[in-house]
């Protein structure tokens, strides 16, 4: 059988992962139509009589909607009165659709006057339905800049200052959603209090850890639970309140706080894509090429740095107990890294024996993680999340100067990518590094510190001659978060 290298076995697991979560094949496993009727095969197959309505619209926002209006548009055709989805600016579509318009928005993931725009549009068809017309809303991760309509007392100009500064301090997607939710008209369910009382079928494909209805892109069609109170504190737990411009706090601080009555009884939110489904399909993928794949967490969450080097320690420890230089204390020791991370799935102690029955008979391994980190923005430089995490982590390897002498048991590759294709405002999806890529650097005189200080983690990529780390998908159409890989060779 003909070998393939390391780098080409990763990027064709993380392709498949990402073909896994085709929102077109999403939508057409969760719904059907006969006779009539749209039936839903999730939740309990709730059954739409399609007959019954005076007009059915169809709103989409977010990175995967495109192959989400397809389904829906296949599936009901002229049945659609009107529709409006919003892509990101740089979205190939291949086939416009018929009865679902496509407006662009957001160049480099942020709200921007397109966004504003076509926002304004859905709220000009949602505020005029009726009891007896149904309304499909789509959304998918990318919404919160795609749907963006900031309330009349602040522009969007200081909106997304205020976005933007809590991002580089590192404030959670939790956090600046709720930030969103209070400061538009549509998001925070409010989108669905503006359609009620018409019915309202959600179709989601989630890009938040645990599958947050309230989070993934801040919960257009879901009650929120949380106040303009919240939203202040999050901007003083970060010292910002004489950062982000005055009229977002004065807003905050002196708008009546609204406790809806709205029972969003007329909605109906299904999820019907995750990460769950990408890490299943990147399982699969691992074992056509002979890795035992082991998913430790779909809940990963933090800091890019931390995650970095926990990883690069559990890596360590792998080495290490492959050595068997510590063949006593092996599991108390493999379990104090792994304890890390929010395992899902198992136990840690199943866990645990299942890492040291495969180091133990030498069979190679592949450990999956989903979910999303935060990246602390402390330069000038380009890069995203998943790019800056690898590169830590390249940089951490450093300290473990065994791994890459001649007589260690493994090689190791550790990678990290979005699925969305797009690792902040780069052309790169992720990138991937191995325990020699800090000393390769040096060769080539190339400062990780120094890149990662001014957080140029695409730039540091872009130059690096010795291997290909980059990985680069293009847009994909889909969004269910991140995917980070750890794969574990036994030399012989």
């Amino acid at each position: 059988m003909k070998m393939i290298p390391t780098r080409e076995i990763a990027k064709n697991i993380f392709n498949q992962a990402c073909r896994a979560v085709n929102p077109e094949k999403l939508v057409n496993d969760a719904l059907s139509v006969n006779s009539g009727k749209l039936i839903v095969n999730k939740q309990g197959g709730t059954i739409y009589d399609l007959n019954s309505y005076r007009n059915i619209y169809v709103t989409a926002f977010g990175k995967a909607v495109y192959g989400m209006c397809r389904s829906i548009e296949t599936q009901l055709g002229d049945r659609i009165c009107k529709g409006i989805a919003i892509i990101p600016q740089k979205f190939t579509v291949e086939t416009p659709l018929k009865m679902i318009s496509m407006e662009r928005a957001a160049e480099n993931n942020l709200p921007d006057c397109n966004s504003v725009k076509a926002s304004h549009k859905i709220y000009e068809i949602v505020s005029k339905l009726i009891n007896n017309d149904l309304l499909i809303v789509l959304v998918s991760g990318g919404g919160s800049a795609l749907l963006s309509l900031p309330v009349d007392e602040i522009t969007l100009e200081d909106k997304l200052r205020t976005i933007k500064l809590l991002g580089k301090v590192g404030a959670s997607i939790q956090e600046l959603n709720t930030i969103r939710s209070h400061l538009s008209q549509l998001k925070g369910g409010k989108l669905a209090q503006l359609a009620c009382p018409c019915e309202i079928l959600t179709l989601i494909i989630s890009d938040v850890v645990n599958d947050d209805l309230s989070v993934i892109s801040s919960g257009p069609t879901y009650k929120c639970t949380s106040t303009k109170t919240d939203a202040l504190n999050i901007i003083q737990k970060y010292n910002l309140s004489n950062s982000v411009p005055y009229s977002v706090v004065n807003y905050l601080q002196t708008i009546f706080d609204e406790t809806s009555t709205h029972t969003f009884d007329n909605v109906n939110n299904i999820i019907v894509g995750s990460n769950i489904h990408a890490l299943k399909a990147a399982e699969d993928a691992a074992n056509e090429f002979n890795l035992h794949p082991i998913t430790i967490t779909r809940s990963l969450t933090g800091d890019c740095e931390d995650v970095a080097r926990n990883l690069v320690d559990l890596i360590e420890e792998i080495r290490k107990i492959a050595s068997n230089s510590l063949e006593s204390e092996n599991q108390a020791l493999l379990e104090s890294k792994l304890t890390l991370f929010p395992i899902t799935d198992h136990s840690m102690i199943d866990l645990t024996q299942k890492i040291l029955e495969l180091i133990t008979h030498r069979t190679d391994f592949i450990l999956l993680f989903g979910g999303e980190t935060t990246a602390r923005v402390k330069g000038n430089g380009l890069g995203g999340r998943n790019q800056h995490l690898a590169l830590s982590a390249a940089n951490y390897f450093n300290n473990y100067p065994l791994l890459t002498n001649e007589n260690s048991p493994i090689c190791a590759l550790l990678v990290s990518a979005g699925t969305d294709g797009q690792d902040g405002p780069t052309t790169a999806a992720g990138a991937m590094v191995d325990p020699y890529t800090y000393s390769e650097s040096i060769k080539c005189g190339l400062d990780i510190k120094q890149y990662l200080d001014n957080s140029d983690s695409n730039h540091f990529f872009s130059v690096f001659p010795i291997s290909e780390c980059l990985i680069t998908t293009g847009l994909t159409g889909t969004n269910v978060m991140d995917i980070i890989m750890v794969i574990i060779k036994f030399n012989s």
